[in-house]
């Protein structure tokens, strides 16, 4: 039973220590408004859980709101304007990013939760048999750590709340990741006057503000990073600075790929956008300046 005769639809995202990890759909192949009932009920009846998953039940059938907020598809599609050979690559890489996400997500990961299913109902079977429940135990501890790194994996690759919920959440989300693996504060100031922006900008800001934050989290020594996003005068101002042990900033210590610094002056580039760093023995400063209007060839 798939999309093409169903006609009326409620999913429910299934949430695990804070994250989504799959969801509940239930459909119907004719439309009538008694489903709305049905749903309610449904909703009701779970109580929020399902096995040991918490069920997102906000907000719904709040069709207005989603309306509101949506964007068209092609639009969150358009292209990046190609500029020159290192452009093209990082056209060819977010495209190709979104690919790999998005497989990691809907294919491996969901595969790895229906076994995850199947393991619990295995459970009320190994009552007398301890080895057996040691194993269970095991084998499903292992299975939520391999989809916690399939998750951590697919935000870094791209993000899908990049797409669903725009530059800023999809930001937080990364820096949380961020926060967990290096122990860096990360602490965000600042206010913007909207939720979304033009798809190209949310995109190359996202890729220019992880990549300060990760250099920051990573090299500087720094306990905390500040990330300030604000927009005025049709401009998102974007400041990334810690109070580490600063770098070179013309002549920079490579360190892993050695691909950072100019990839995140093209992506500025990209954008028709200003990228100043300023770095010293008492910190590094990383600014973005970018227009929010993007037009032909980035200028706005």
């Amino acid at each position: 039973m798939f999309a093409e005769d169903l006609h009326s639809f409620c999913a429910l995202p299934l949430v695990k220590k804070g994250r989504v990890v799959g969801a509940i759909l239930c459909a119907f192949r004719t439309v009538s408004d008694a489903h709305r009932g049905c749903y309610e009920r449904f909703i009701a009846d779970l109580g929020g859980h399902l096995a040991d998953f918490d069920v997102v039940t906000d907000d719904f059938m709040d069709f207005e709101r989603i309306a509101e907020e949506k964007r068209e598809d092609d639009a969150a599609d358009s292209p990046v304007l190609v500029h020159s050979e290192i452009s093209r690559v990082i056209a060819a890489q977010e495209a190709e990013r979104k690919r790999i996400s998005r497989e990691l997500h809907d294919g491996i990961a969901q595969e790895l939760l229906g076994i995850s299913f199947l393991l619990k109902r295995l459970e009320p079977h190994l009552s007398h048999d301890d080895e057996a429940r040691q194993l269970f135990f095991e084998a499903n501890n292992d299975i939520d750590r391999i989809l916690d790194e399939l998750h951590n994996l697919s935000v870094e690759l791209r993000p899908s709340a990049l797409d669903h919920l725009g530059f800023i959440p999809a930001l937080r989300s990364q820096a949380a990741v961020f926060e967990k693996t290096y122990g860096t504060e990360i602490v965000f100031e600042g206010n913007l006057s909207r939720k979304r922006f033009d798809p190209a900008l949310e995109t190359q800001a996202y890729r220019i503000c992880q990549e300060a934050i990760l250099n920051a989290c990573k090299y500087s020594g720094a306990d905390t990073v500040y990330v300030t996003l604000e927009d005025a005068d049709g401009w998102l101002h974007a400041t990334v600075v810690d109070h580490g042990c600063g770098f070179d900033v013309e002549r920079p210590t490579i360190k892993g790929s050695g691909c950072g610094l100019s990839g995140m002056r093209e992506r500025a580039r990209l954008i028709g956008a200003s990228l100043t760093m300023e770095s010293s023995t008492e910190g590094t400063c990383v600014t973005l300046v970018a227009p929010l209007s993007i037009g032909e060839g980035g200028q706005r």
